[in-house]
């Protein structure tokens, strides 16, 4: 038992593993031949889908039994990824591989849709497969679960997915395509204030369908007698709580108020709460239409 005990230890060891791949490197060197036909064999196991089930399970059990290895292994790999050195290593390979093998990108897709061609009906199955498990409102759950825990225990890259937005937004051509496909429409609330600013011929227009951006961003509603102002209309939901970059409602209405300042723009907020009292809304934008910029 001890003999075991020792010989499995020293299979363990760094020092051997090392040892191995040193040596397993100069061989294939020698005999390039022997490196095809290793090569050859493991695909072929490794494709058959007994192999790959075998291996899903495996990995299972494994990530049971040692969830705290499993969250050490996964951290070293995320840090091994997100390294520069990693990545330029990774773009180096790919470069190369490219300009040894300028077709590879052609025949990969030339197989598949010949394969297409061949197999309709097994293609439109996985199709159909694929569409109905995204559609599932479990698969959807699982996924917005999965990214929101993702985003948390990651800062940075929210950080990054703000600036990346807030760049997107700048950017008419980006803007234009997603109108095209989003076709956004007026709320219940924006019918609403519409109606109450219609009845009291109060000049405003809706443009919260993105038909006006003020420097990467977009007011719900634009003065059409040629002065500089707008009215803004929060929802309770969507302008509240962790779904507003914020600490809080008023830093958010002020933020806003200050970006349409910098371009000469005088902003009115108007809650969803708010439009349950009819009169009061009405006054307000009265206040609004005659006060001085």
């Amino acid at each position: 038992m001890k003999k075991m005990n020792n010989r499995i230890k020293t299979l363990k060891s760094k020092k051997f593993r090392e040892l191995r791949s040193k040596l397993q490197r100069e061989y294939f060197k020698k005999n390039p031949e022997k490196k095809k036909e290793i090569s050859k064999k493991l695909k072929k196991t490794m494709r058959t889908p007994e192999m790959r089930k075998k291996k899903a399970e495996d990995l299972k059990a494994f990530r049971k039994k040692n969830s705290l290895k499993w969250k050490e292994i996964e951290e070293k790999r995320i840090e091994v990824i997100k390294s520069k050195e990693y990545r330029k290593k990774r773009s180096d390979l790919m470069k190369k591989y490219h300009k040894e093998n300028p077709k590879a990108r052609k025949n990969q897709g030339g197989k598949l849709s010949q394969w297409i061609k061949n197999n309709p009906e097994k293609w439109k199955k996985a199709v159909k497969k694929s569409a109905d498990t995204r559609c599932s409102l479990e698969f959807r759950k699982q996924t917005s679960l999965k990214v929101k825990s993702f985003i948390k225990n990651n800062p940075q890259f929210r950080k990054i997915l703000k600036e990346r937005a807030k760049n997107m937004w700048k950017n008419e051509e980006s803007v234009k395509k997603m109108i095209k496909t989003l076709k956004i429409k007026p709320n219940k609330s924006e019918l609403k204030l519409m109606q109450m600013l219609k009845e009291n011929k109060f000049p405003y227009k809706f443009v919260g369908d993105f038909k006006v951006m003020l420097n990467g961003r977009n007011p719900d509603f634009i003065h059409t007698d040629g002065k500089k102002k707008l009215i803004e209309l929060f929802g309770d939901y969507w302008h509240t709580g962790e779904r507003i970059s914020a600490k809080n409602e008023k830093e958010h209405v002020k933020d806003r108020k200050k970006h349409f300042r910098k371009l000469g723009y005088d902003t009115l907020t108007i809650w969803e709460s708010e439009l349950k009292g009819f009169n009061n809304v009405v006054e307000k934008i009265e206040i609004f239409e005659n006060r001085l910029p």
